[in-house]
């Protein structure tokens, strides 16, 4: 069995690992709890209930952050799974020192692992990762995805001895490179075959830069002819599509 802790069931890199997780391992007959931790909109929860049916949205039946907490301490003494993990989730982590304590009172051993995927200095001294340095005596060990954020997590004090690095990857049975589709999708949009073609996949927030975007593909738009795709929504739509308008 596995407790999988999620934060929001949203379209982001984030959470379409978390999903191409758990369909690894239930496809390798574990089981997994989702629980997640913000919003009532989660856009892939049908996605991630086809793989699980045991998924908790925390507030949408409960109100208050004890109440919550309760409900995660219930979860974990009665579904007793091999691990934890706590992924992108602020309360996942406040709620460790608890939940950990839970776990030492199991019958059978918990293994308590955190994953993350990025810094973000701006945001609360890091974010996610500076959340797993300052919870790290809480777990087993820190899981992240690059080189770069283990030697940024062990600059801020934690323990490298207690890390390990787990590459994303791509699936190459599920993305590779397709000529008829490629026809296709360009027919459809009404783009020559051989013309340029630049693709932003990603959610229009500050942490991307799509203003920065906008920028650097207008001068080379002002070189070389190019069509932009754009694969991705957010607060900062307004401000780019106005970018992009007022492009020379």
């Amino acid at each position: 069995e596995e407790a999988e802790e999620i934060a929001i069931l949203e379209m982001g890199g984030a959470d379409r690992f978390n999903l191409q997780l758990i369909r690894m391992l239930t496809a390798d007959r574990w089981h997994v709890t989702i629980i997640a931790t913000l919003g009532l909109h989660h856009p892939w929860r049908r996605q991630f209930e086809q793989v699980t049916s045991d998924v908790f949205v925390l507030p949408a039946f409960l109100r208050t952050y004890t109440d919550q907490a309760n409900f995660c301490s219930y979860l974990l003494a009665s579904r007793q799974p091999d691990v934890l993990m706590v992924s992108n989730s602020q309360f996942g982590y406040s709620v460790l020192p608890l939940l950990s304590s839970v776990a030492a009172r199991l019958p059978r051993r918990v293994a308590i692992v955190d994953y993350n995927h990025m810094q973000e200095v701006e945001w609360r001294g890091g974010g996610y990762p500076r959340d797993g340095v300052d919870s790290q005596h809480l777990m087993d060990v820190n899981i992240v995805a690059s080189d770069n954020l283990k030697q940024w997590m062990v600059d801020k004090g934690a323990n490298p001895d207690r890390m390990r690095t787990c590459y994303i990857g791509v699936n190459t049975t599920e993305n590779f490179p397709d000529e008829r589709v490629r026809h296709q999708a360009r027919a459809k949009l009404k783009i020559p075959p051989d013309d340029v073609v630049v693709l932003f996949p990603a959610r229009l927030v500050a942490q991307k830069q799509p203003l920065v975007f906008a920028q650097a593909i207008a001068r080379v738009a002002m070189r070389t002819p190019m069509t932009v795709l754009v694969a991705g929504d957010g607060p900062y739509r307004r401000d780019f599509v106005s970018a992009i308008k007022s492009t020379p």
